[in-house]
């Protein structure tokens, strides 16, 4: 077996949680509060594993990875219980630092007990999937694209996470990976005296609560992408651990010298110093099934460094104490960026900061005037300057296709896979590029239907756009799936944009009639916008007022 990638179940004893009405830290998400009574729980998991390691991933808690085994002696690298462990505070009210997690900021995502999309990656010369995508969108502007593998001949696991900038303003940032500890800086990485040691050149700043790339909380610009990645090593208990790296670790007592390798090391040697002066050097095979031992009881002096040295004589590992761990000291948050003046982009697009971003603004400008072959060369001139942005390679795709394109493969759209897997608004131009004439909902999305905002998402993006046809057509297809009164909303909304459809908008908005809004809450400025050009046509209408309610929590006026 070398890597496997396999769907489970895994039973929880869970408190269970109260939801209420969502907080100004919570929105747009329900505050969260305990109730003091246990239930046992069945939670869906993706097993990923190799000889080596085991991976236990929860689609339905945030994509952690709720569970890291060692194989090799049957140890969980990081503290696992199947009691789900809760705390009180947090963004949301109730957080948990099971597992290991992505995190967008020095707290836990709101959405991190939440369900995530997710989907297998196969290699191209496999037939059998050997890694995991998951996907999210956080409901602050933000967007994840998390990518977990295993080589097949490592006790490791990697992590890729695509941190991107959905939205047209600057919005707040620090990625990382939460896991609970007090991480040590090494030379390599970092580790924990566990054993779990994680080297990663993207995270650079370490508390007890986890890795980060930044000791302050920063900001993305409008459509900006984040990329980083880490390489998890889960290495077994040893003797006093004194050193870990990605190729081995090593640990010893006055009894015992200890070793464990990441891959195998034949031919390898381990050179000692002892604190009398004296040098020795043991030939030794190193190997990750198993633990190396050289037993130090008839060894009257104490080892005070080792260096291991492979068969090339290259060093793996110099190991001597473990360093100190790294204090908080986080500094004060950046200031958010300078905006675009959106009314005057000619100089925009002379601007180095701003002129993917002012490109993107004249392909939308060109996309509500129809002018379809314009906005895909504006996309295109956008994408010069940010390629990593594939909500503009879809745009692109978008406005080939109402040019008139019939390329089967158009390779805008594939750029866009490409980048982010789990993008709904790819699932979207698929139905779109061949809408459904039967009145029974599209197949094609029912992967949506597990997380019901995406249909909100793409219809927002297609409103932000101004392409009010690709909208309703999108809307009926959506409420075919979820009812979702934004979706009612969005589409009176674009009714009373084409001034000719006062009735159909008034119908919408009867539709959307609410006795209290439920979740997911408006949160995106294109919502607000929504809300208050129809409560200014409908203001007598109840269920529109209390949505608006919800959103003065977003704006803090609550």
């Amino acid at each position: 077996m070398p890597v496997d990638l396999a769907e489970d179940s895994i039973e929880l004893m869970i408190e269970l949680l109260a939801a209420g009405q969502p907080t100004e830290s919570s929105y747009p998400f329900p505050s969260l509060s305990r109730s003091g009574r246990l239930d046992r729980r069945t939670f869906h998991t993706v097993v990923l594993e190799n000889p080596y390691a085991r991976a236990t991933i929860s689609p339905e808690l945030g994509g952690r990875i709720l569970r890291l085994e060692d194989k090799r002696q049957g140890n969980d690298c990081v503290p696992f219980n199947l009691t789900l462990p809760l705390s009180e505070g947090g963004l949301r009210g109730v957080y948990s630092n099971a597992g290991l997690q992505i995190t967008t900021g020095f707290q836990h995502r709101l959405n991190s007990m939440g369900q995530v999309s997710y989907m297998p990656d196969f290699n191209e010369d496999e037939e059998s999937p050997s890694a995991l995508w998951w996907g999210e969108i956080c409901g602050d502007g933000l967007s994840l694209n998390v990518r977990y593998s295993m080589p097949p001949d490592a006790a490791c696991i990697e992590v890729e996470v695509r941190a991107f900038n959905r939205s047209l303003e600057p919005t707040p940032y620090n990625g990382g990976l939460a896991v609970m500890g007090a991480w040590i800086r090494t030379n390599e990485g970092w580790l924990l005296p566990s054993g779990l040691f994680i080297e990663s050149d993207d995270l650079g700043y370490g508390e007890p609560n986890g890795l980060f790339r930044f000791n302050r909380q920063r900001y993305l610009a409008p459509r900006q992408l984040d990329t980083w990645r880490a390489r998890i090593f889960p290495h077994p208990s040893l003797a006093d651990l004194r050193r870990a790296n990605s190729s081995v670790a090593v640990g010893w007592d006055r009894s015992v010298l200890q070793m464990n390798a990441t891959t195998p090391f034949p031919g390898s040697k381990v050179v000692v110093l002892t604190d009398k002066g004296a040098t020795m050097e043991l030939p030794m095979d190193l190997h990750p099934e198993h633990v190396s031992e050289i037993s130090l009881e008839s060894m009257p002096d104490e080892i005070v460094e080792l260096v291991i040295l492979d068969a090339g004589r290259a060093e793996l590992i110099r190991a001597s104490r473990l360093g100190e761990a790294i204090p908080a000291d986080r500094q004060p948050s950046d200031q958010a960026p300078k905006m675009l003046d959106s009314s005057d982009l000619k100089s925009g697009m002379f601007s180095v900061e701003h002129r993917a971003l002012a490109h993107l603004l004249q392909g939308y400008e060109y996309l509500k005037a129809k002018e379809f072959e314009n906005a895909a060369v504006a996309f295109e001139q956008s994408l010069l300057f940010n390629a990593e942005d594939h909500l503009a390679w879809w745009m692109k795709g978008m406005a080939e296709r109402m040019a008139g394109s019939n390329g089967e493969e158009r390779p805008e759209i594939l750029n866009a896979h490409f980048l982010a897997p789990l993008e709904p608004s790819l699932r979207a131009e698929s139905y779109l590029a061949s809408p459904s004439r039967v009145q029974e909902k599209s197949p094609i999305l029912n992967p949506l239907e597990e997380i019901p905002e995406s249909f909100v998402e793409v219809a927002c993006l297609l409103l932000e756009a101004g392409l009010f046809e690709e909208t309703a057509t999108w809307i009926d297809e959506s409420l075919r799936h979820h009812p979702l009164p934004m979706l009612h909303y969005l589409l009176a909304y674009g009714y009373l944009a084409t001034g000719q459809m006062e009735f159909q908008a008034a119908e919408q908005m009867q539709s959307a009639v609410s006795p209290d809004p439920q979740p997911p809450y408006p949160w995106r400025k294109i919502e607000r916008q929504v809300l208050a050009t129809l409560a200014e046509r409908f203001p007598a209408d109840g269920s529109l007022k209390r949505m608006l309610a919800m959103v003065e929590l977003s704006t803090g006026n609550a």
